[in-house]
């Protein structure tokens, strides 16, 4: 199952021969002899590929490789700790294909809204969408810190206050 998923987003993500030879060949190795290929490698040159598309939020291809990538973690995930000749049984799968159906569910319209606002319109500069994301990065993480680092540094800011006044 995994080495199906894993060629179909080669062959819908990867155009030229030579990215799609390295593709097939990590999809093959992570599947065959995952302890010498890691699945990771098949998941990052998929991701990369899109760094050269310019977004669009009707782009099929991407929204694809946004369930397909997911997909290819989770079932990673299931069958690495198995022996090769073990066997599944479908109750174990169930579960985590149920939380990858949750997550997508919110993940590909949030993947919309964002690509309407970031995908470039006509008059602006290509690959300002770069910047924007970035400073989103930064405000997501200044966000999602550690509570107790934004509390000792408030705590601090409170005793600066207290000790001055």
């Amino acid at each position: 199952m995994h080495a199906v998923a894993a060629v179909g987003l080669c062959l819908l993500a990867l155009a030229p021969p030579a990215w799609l030879t390295i593709g097939l060949l990590l999809a093959v190795g992570s599947t065959l002899m995952p302890d010498r290929v890691p699945g990771w490698w098949l998941l990052l040159v998929l991701g990369l590929t899109q760094l050269g598309r310019e977004p669009v939020a009707g782009d099929v291809t991407f929204h694809t490789l946004l369930a397909g990538l997911h997909l290819l973690h989770v079932l990673g995930a299931i069958a690495g700790p198995l022996p090769w000749s073990g066997r599944l049984q479908l109750r174990a799968v169930v579960r985590p294909l149920r939380r990858l159906i949750a997550v997508q569910l919110c993940v590909q319209p949030l993947a919309v809204v964002a690509l309407l606002l970031l995908s470039p319109r006509p008059g602006e500069v290509p690959g300002l969408y770069l910047l924007s994301t970035a400073a989103l990065g930064l405000v997501v993480w200044l966000l999602a810190r550690p509570a107790d680092v934004r509390d000792a540094r408030d705590a601090a800011a409170s005793t600066d206050q207290s000790a001055a006044g």
